[in-house]
Parts: structure tokens; C-alpha cells; sequence
């Protein structure tokens, strides 16, 4: 009986031997799956990584070109926007600036009383500062023309004044002369008379 148990505990201890090795050939033989899957995950993973690296790599450089293209436009941008800005800043100053500033020096002249000072500017004559220097032309041409008139009459005034003056005093000197004749008269008269 003991032997017959003994049999057993061998047998099963045999079984059990037999399954242990059996899931230690399985456990080796997973492990060495796992390893060679590991091995294999690793080369993946170190291909995805170096396939990335790459690709950050090629996007880094685009990224620097695109930069560098955007510095470039923005540089040639900011150039021509700084043409276009000195461009309408010349364009301000021939049209408002120098017309406005050649009205100002004629108001100057003409307040120093050179009235014979014009404003002369080769622009466009529709432009309305233009019109309005061309306006003041006028003005200083009516107001010369109306300042000789004025001279013209203040002459001949000052001639009539002289001639008056000259015509007064011939008229003075005939009435002195007629009251000398009138008192001689009255004189002889007086002398007739007594």
C-alpha cells in the first residue's frame, strides 16, 4: 500500500516534473519569443525614432528657410513700403508743401511792401492750391493796378494842388495889386474930391 502510494506521489511527482519542464520549455520558448519581439520592438522603435528625427530634422530646415523667407519678404516689404511712403510724402510736398510755402513767401513780400512779388509755380491748374495762388495773383494784380490808379490820381491831384496853390498865389498877388490900385484910386479920388 505504501508502495502503491509512494508509486503515486512518484507518478505524480514524475507528472508534475514533466508539466514543470514542459512549462519551462514554454516559458523559455515565450521568452525567447519576447525577446526576439522586444529585439524587434527595439529596431522598430529605433527606426521610428531615427525616421522622425529625420523628418524633424527636414521640417527644422524648412521651418528656417520659411523664416528666412519671411525675414526676406518682410525686408523687401518694409523697402518698398518706405518707397511708397517718401514716394506720397514727394508727392505732398509738390502739390500742398512747395505751393503753400511759395503763397506764404509772396504774403511776405507783399508785407514788406514788394507788392511786384508773384507766385509763380508750374503745377497743375485745376490743383485747387494752385487756383488759389493763381487767385492771389489776381488779387496782387488788381491791387497793383488799383495802387498806380491811385498814384496816377494822387499825382494829378498833387499837379491841380500845385496849380491851385501856384493860381492862388497869382490870385493873391492881383489882389494885392488891386487893393494898391483901389487905395491909389481912393487916394486920387479923395485928393479930386477936396
Amino acid at each position: 500500500l505504501i508502495d502503491n502510494r509512494m508509486k503515486g506521489y512518484v507518478q505524480n511527482f514524475r507528472d508534475l516534473l514533466t508539466k514543470d519542464f514542459e512549462l519551462e520549455q514554454e516559458i523559455r520558448s515565450t521568452n525567447e519569443r519576447f525577446d526576439v519581439i522586444s529585439m524587434q520592438l527595439m529596431n522598430l522603435m529605433v527606426k521610428i525614432s531615427e525616421e522622425a528625427e529625420k523628418k524633424l530634422k527636414v521640417k527644422f530646415l524648412e521651418i528656417n528657410e520659411n523664416r528666412r523667407e519671411l525675414n526676406r519678404i518682410f525686408l523687401i516689404s518694409t523697402a518698398i513700403s518706405i518707397t511708397i511712403l517718401l514716394m506720397i510724402l514727394a508727392l505732398l510736398a509738390r502739390k500742398i508743401i512747395y505751393p503753400v510755402r511759395t503763397i506764404a513767401d509772396v504774403m511776405k513780400e507783399v508785407e514788406n511792401k514788394n507788392i511786384s512779388s508773384r507766385f509763380d509755380y508750374n503745377g497743375n491748374k485745376n490743383d485747387e492750391i494752385v487756383q488759389l495762388g493763381l487767385a492771389f495773383n489776381d488779387m496782387l494784380d488788381t491791387i497793383q493796378t488799383n495802387n498806380e490808379q491811385l498814384l496816377s490820381y494822387q499825382n494829378k491831384l498833387e499837379g491841380k494842388i500845385l496849380e491851385l496853390a501856384s493860381r492862388e498865389k497869382e490870385l493873391e498877388y492881383h489882389r494885392e495889386k488891386l487893393e494898391i490900385t483901389v487905395q491909389d484910386r481912393t487916394a486920387d479920388l479923395t485928393v479930386a474930391n477936396t
